[in-house]
């Protein structure tokens, strides 16, 4: 092979390389674009999922809470029907008891008032009695000192003359000089004409000597 021909060669294979550099330039820029536009894609795809899937849990979240309010509504109404029903049962259970206690309070009145009668009855029944009892002890006071003659008792002796009231009245007088703070409740006189005395004693324990 020539010199000549060697140089051609050579040229040839650069111009290859070159061609062939430019061709794997464009490859790759032709998959560049092509891996830009395939991103791109799964990009929007991405974003269009995320979408779908944040609407689907936006519009469970929606279907959740209108049961939970649904629910909630239902407990609500259950509960007021249920305080309803207690209340009732508790006003007529209150209106019972009320009821026995007024009938309770009636009969203890009933039996209060019927006693406090019979009280009365037994009172006015006792009261009779003792002023009938009262009047007959009176009668009879009455007719025994009606019945029990006036007295006088004088005694005389020795040219003298003393009569009982005197001697009595004397004898309470000569006491109550001594004894000023003691009650008369009983007076005896016991005359003694040879000694010109007489002996009082009074409420049995106080005695003294009274000169005729």
């Amino acid at each position: 092979m020539t010199s000549a021909d060697s140089s051609k060669e050579t040229r040839e294979s650069v111009k290859k390389a070159e061609e062939f550099k430019e061709e794997a330039k464009r490859a790759a820029s032709t998959l560049g674009s092509a891996l830009a536009a395939g991103a791109e894609e799964i990009k929007a795809a991405a974003g269009k999922k995320t979408a779908e899937v944040k609407d689907e849990a936006a519009k469970k979240a929606a279907e959740v809470k209108d049961e939970a309010a649904k629910k909630a509504a239902e407990v609500k109404d259950e509960a007021v029907k249920k305080a309803a029903e207690v209340k009732g049962e508790a006003s007529k259970k209150a209106a019972e008891v009320k009821d026995e206690a007024a009938k309770k309070t009636s009969a203890a009145k009933a039996v209060t008032k019927a006693k406090h009668a019979a009280a009365k009855q037994k009172a006015v029944h006792k009261t009779a009695q003792m002023k009938k009892k009262a009047s007959e002890v009176k009668a009879s006071a009455a007719e025994k000192m009606v019945r029990k003659p006036e007295q006088t008792v004088i005694l005389q002796y020795a040219g003298k003359e003393i009569g009982e009231d005197e001697l009595v009245a004397r004898a309470i007088a000569m006491h109550s000089a001594v004894e000023e703070n003691v009650p008369v409740r009983k007076v005896a006189i016991y005359l003694k004409p040879e000694e010109s005395a007489a002996y009082y004693v009074i409420n049995d324990k106080y005695t003294g000597k009274i000169e005729l």
